[in-house]
């Protein structure tokens, strides 16, 4: 008959700092023989099970992580992890006289266009008027990043404007007529 050791809880974080609205990896390394898995978030159990679960972060704050393992000879539970999680960057976004502008203070701004990173606009505004869908990536000191985005549209022919103005002469019943094509 074979003896199974009551198991010694241990696991891993792919990270143990992270911005909200990303995820990070915990990672289950207890040798041995393990039955089940259970995460516990200041706690609190969390969904899912599993020895190698994704945990992802709605909010900022600093939360503390553990397992409880079992096998057929009891359970244990790991130390707590500490797992800080940096706010989201807000940033917003504005587009006036053919310049794209966003807030200053971030460490890093990358400005795309239709998906593409533009080379060398890597600053807080970007002057274009061509159409197409324009976004800025910002990164804060923490490495959390945030974008934002605006399209730009033109019509497919430019306007013309046609007309004829009437004298001012005609005795109080003036009119105009002009047409855009």
């Amino acid at each position: 008959r074979r003896i199974v050791q009551k198991p010694v809880a241990s696991f891993s974080a792919s990270t143990t700092t992270s911005c909200q609205d990303s995820c990070i990896t915990l990672t289950c390394t207890t040798p041995g023989d393990v039955d089940s898995v259970r995460w516990m978030l200041g706690g609190f159990v969390i969904p899912p099970t599993g020895k190698t679960v994704p945990v992802c972060f709605g909010t900022d704050g600093i939360f503390d992580i553990s397992v409880i393992v079992y096998n057929v000879s009891g359970a244990d539970t790991s130390d707590m992890t500490e797992i800080t999680v940096h706010p989201a960057p807000v940033a917003t976004l504005t587009y006036a006289g053919g310049v794209f502008s966003t807030a200053v203070g971030f460490d890093t701004y990358q400005w795309y266009k239709d998906g593409s990173p533009i080379p060398g606009a890597t600053n807080n505004t970007w002057a274009s008027t061509e159409p197409g869908t324009y976004y800025v990536k910002v990164t804060d000191a923490n490495g959390c990043s945030t974008t934002r985005n605006v399209t730009i549209t033109q019509p497919a022919a430019a306007l013309a404007l046609n007309g004829s103005v009437t004298p001012a002469t005609c005795g109080g019943a003036c009119r105009s007529m002009f047409e855009a094509r």
